[in-house]
């Protein structure tokens, strides 16, 4: 039995290590080791990001390397000409919701769906759009703004690269090498699977910070490098001519700003 559990053990900081293995799978052999021993933070770990940091299972704390840039786009119509992917900068979206929307985006999606975003980036030429909340009543907002009739924005979108993306899933996989070496670290000489209370020691070191010098950063493509969106910038001032918004619209579209949403994916 002890043998097993250390050979799943070690399986897991290989798997952790070799990016061509599923973080998925490596994920569910966390929650499998932290069952066998007992410990419960580990199999939780595991599990929040196996199921997402979505707010249904008391999560309170969302690690800082799911927070990635991500550029705001338009697509839709000036009079007969198409607009499309025209980026937008932060000070044309309307001021009572610029707290909300903004070039920043926390990913609170499964690590499977980050994988699977990442493969559609990749496909799609380097990046995926994600919905903003709200984001039909912003359109006709900033339509209004515009004073132009001929002006009709079809969507309004974050930008996200497939190198922030990766980068997510390479600082879980980081975690989870760190958490693993501290419990290999832990073990006696003698085969045996560390205990709950070195589990529990595990996850408190690499993930709270406590004693550890791991480093968690926003999403990387590479080495210790914040990855950005690398797009290139329309000509902002063009497509809106007018900023003042009316009240009316305004009181109705605070609520729905204001709610925190899961980041879903306008096309996959």
């Amino acid at each position: 039995m002890n043998q097993r559990q250390r050979s799943l053990l070690t399986e897991i900081e290989r798997d952790a290590l070799d990016d061509t293995k599923s973080l998925s799978s490596v994920l569910l052999k966390c929650v499998a080791l932290g069952e066998c021993n007992g410990s419960t933070q580990l199999s939780e770990l595991a599990a929040k990001e196996l199921n997402g940091y979505d707010g249904t299972s008391g999560v309170t704390h969302i690690p800082a390397y799911r927070t990635v840039p991500a550029h705001i786009y338009v697509n839709g119509w000036q009079g007969p000409h198409r607009v499309y992917r025209q980026r937008v900068g932060p000070s044309q979206i309307p001021e009572f919701a610029r707290e909300s929307i903004n070039e920043e985006i926390v990913l609170t999606n499964s690590v499977a769906e980050i994988e699977n975003f990442a493969e559609s980036a990749r496909q799609a030429g380097g990046s995926v759009p994600f919905g903003i909340p709200g984001g039909v009543e912003l359109a006709r907002l900033i339509d209004y703004a515009s004073g132009n009739q001929l002006q009709r924005i079809e969507s309004l979108y974050w930008s996200v690269s497939e190198a922030a993306l990766r980068g997510v899933l390479n600082q879980v996989r980081t975690t989870v090498a760190n958490l693993v070496g501290q419990l290999q670290a832990s073990l006696p000489d003698s085969p045996a699977v560390p205990t709950a209370a070195e589990g529990s020691h595990g996850v408190h070191v690499t993930v709270n910070g406590r004693g550890s010098n791991v480093s968690v950063s926003a999403a990387q493509s590479s080495g210790n490098a914040r990855s950005t969106v690398n797009e290139q910038s329309a000509d902002e001032g063009q497509f809106w001519t007018r900023t003042r918004l009316t009240g009316a619209f305004v009181v109705g579209l605070c609520t729905i700003v204001g709610t925190a949403a899961a980041v879903i994916p306008l096309f996959k």
